[in-house]
């Protein structure tokens, strides 16, 4: 999976670029996951509230009324896990540290740039950028294995390497098949990378609306 280039200061663009791209997918991730939490602690409240309006009101129900308060203490439990968890995963702070890590390495990738392309390599700036590099990345959280996906995944030319180009023939057809193969993996392990964290909100909010259909139906 890894690609390095001859040329140092293109090869340490490359690495800024793809960090920053994976720490801007961290922050966005992370926020998602800041308004997941909020929003199924709502809608979990206000289950509990309806189901404490359809215990006291007229409405037929279809459960006994112990099961029906063993559900509330149940529910009552998730809202509690889940503002615990809101509280101890500081999903919006930490989005935003994320993104400010994006920034700070973007503008580094802008002042490496203009060194590419020079004959002659300076090796003290090219020090320096390095030990710039570093330090960012170690005054902020690391990004998740899904996050270098994404930027991985956009960031390479998957069908315009240099294998590719110097295949002619029915031989070029491997290359292609191993990079479409590659490419395939690589978004398999994006969608589940980012969905399987966060389905637990789904399901949660599923089941617990679910069954307060059943209750009523």
């Amino acid at each position: 999976m890894k690609v390095e280039l001859d040329n140092k200061f293109s090869e340490l663009n490359r690495r800024i670029k793809i960090t920053s791209k994976a720490r801007y997918n961290a922050s966005r991730r992370l926020t998602l996951k800041d308004s997941l939490s909020q929003t199924t602690l709502a809608l979990l409240s206000v289950a509990l509230i309806l189901i404490s309006l359809v215990s006291i009101s007229d409405i037929k129900v279809n459960f006994d009324v112990n099961y029906i308060n063993i559900m509330q203490i149940v529910f009552a439990v998730l809202i509690l896990t889940y503002s615990l968890l809101l509280s101890a995963g500081d999903y919006s702070a930490r989005s935003v540290k994320t993104h400010r890590c994006g920034m700070e390495l973007g503008r580094l990738a802008r002042k490496v740039k203009p060194l590419e392309n020079i004959d002659e390599p300076n090796d003290s700036k090219y020090e320096e950028y390095t030990n710039e590099y570093y330090n960012c990345l170690e005054k902020y959280e690391n990004h998740g294995d899904v996050d270098y996906l994404v930027a991985y995944y956009s960031s390479r030319n998957w069908y315009g390497n240099e294998e590719i180009k110097a295949t002619t023939g029915c031989l070029k057809f491997i290359p292609l098949a191993d990079s479409f193969i590659e490419k395939l993996k690589t978004k398999l392990f994006i969608i589940w990378g980012s969905s399987y964290p966060i389905s637990h909100y789904f399901i949660t909010i599923f089941g617990v609306y679910y069954w307060l259909f059943l209750m009523v139906s």
